[in-house]
């Protein structure tokens, strides 16, 4: 079997996820499968699918202006995921020399085969695993696409999720109204998919934790994958340097990157620590007013989840009403800019609009 035959049978699938919720520990316990390659926010396909989506072959000069959109939207040197993918000059060279012929889907499965993994994954690749943290809301669009297709759907309770994003800084505003707003949008799209049990499997960030061999064992079964201890075992006891040592020494990666795969996700990038589960509870992070109030915006969603909440009735300010409103404002405006065509996006970047969700 060439190159493209073997593109063209790997299963394309995802783990849809909020961030601070456990997706980059399960995509990089993924990536020790011999068969699966699992990346890290870089959903080529349907961020440049608008724009390239059409194509069944690619001339020279259309690689190079799909590199240069691509490299547009993924290398930030703000961002940890940006730096996952070999060069554009590299990536160039690479496709231009491989076949002309490949449509786009199989573009995007050869630069996804070509990902940063602890794991040096070879021509036996099955599944290419992409998690995302900003896909909730895609998840019909994801199934008419592909009939086969796999997704796993992992949640973090409403107190942990929202006491890891502001305790990290890792997005926008750190108030804990907010957060707990966009925790219930986000976690909310999930509810209507939990009966297409062939498609989509619910995973939670504590079983995940507490019970990583048994939760494995659940995701490789929905995925039709063999599973086998050894896969996780030894990425479990490895030490956060020596991960990034791996990743230097296979990758070549620069001193800036290996400095925000250290500072960023060393907890994702090492053993598991089961004391983060409880942690926004022996740090005693919420007085009794704020748990009361984040229970009252997440309660409904949680319920149809399984997480436990307490039903209190509270009095919203003007401010919490404020702070529920960007959450909406922030959630409607991500979901409506993350398939636009790249020009809008180069334009809505330079006058910098997102700014304003931000500051």
């Amino acid at each position: 079997m060439d190159r493209i035959q073997h593109l063209e049978k790997i299963q394309l699938n995802y783990i849809l996820s909020k961030n601070r919720s456990g997706s980059t520990l399960l995509s990089n316990l993924l990536n020790t499968h011999p068969q699966v390659i699992s990346i890290s926010e870089e959903n080529i396909y349907w961020k440049l699918k608008k724009d390239y989506g059409h194509y069944t072959s690619f001339t020279t000069a259309e690689y190079e202006q799909f590199l240069n959109d691509l490299f547009f939207l993924f290398k930030k040197p703000r961002n940890f995921s940006r730096y996952l993918f070999p060069s554009k000059k590299i990536l160039l060279k690479k496709l231009t020399a491989l076949n002309k012929d490949m449509d786009y889907e199989s573009v995007c499965k050869y630069i996804y085969s070509q990902a940063l993994t602890v794991n040096d994954n070879g021509q036996n690749i099955k599944q290419i695993i992409n998690k995302e943290i900003h896909f909730s809301h895609l998840v019909e669009d994801i199934l008419k696409n592909d009939s086969s297709v796999k997704i796993i759907y992992l949640t973090r309770n409403y107190p942990g999720n929202i006491y890891a994003v502001t305790k990290n800084k890792m997005a926008g505003k750190a108030n804990y109204v907010y957060q707990a707003k966009k925790w219930d949008l986000e976690m909310s799209r999930l509810i209507e998919f939990l009966d297409h049990k062939e498609h989509v499997l619910h995973i939670k960030y504590r079983d995940l934790i507490k019970d990583t061999e048994n939760t494995l064992k659940k995701i490789y079964a929905f995925l039709g994958l063999p599973y086998d201890p050894s896969y996780h075992q030894k990425y479990q006891g490895l030490k956060n340097k020596e991960v990034i040592h791996i990743l230097e020494k296979n990758h070549e990666l620069p001193p800036e990157t290996l400095r925000l795969l250290s500072d960023r996700h060393k907890s994702t990038l090492s053993s598991i620590n089961t004391q983060k589960v409880e942690e926004w509870k022996t740090q005693n992070v919420y007085s009794k007013k704020q748990l009361a109030l984040i229970d009252y915006i997440c309660k409904d969603t949680a319920e149809k989840l399984g997480y436990e909440y307490n039903d209190k009735k509270v009095s919203l300010s003007l401010t919490h009403r404020y702070y529920l409103f960007l959450a909406w404002l922030g959630d409607f405006v991500s979901r409506k800019y993350l398939l636009l065509p790249v020009q809008t996006k180069r334009f809505l970047r330079r006058i910098n609009f997102f700014n304003v969700f931000n500051k």
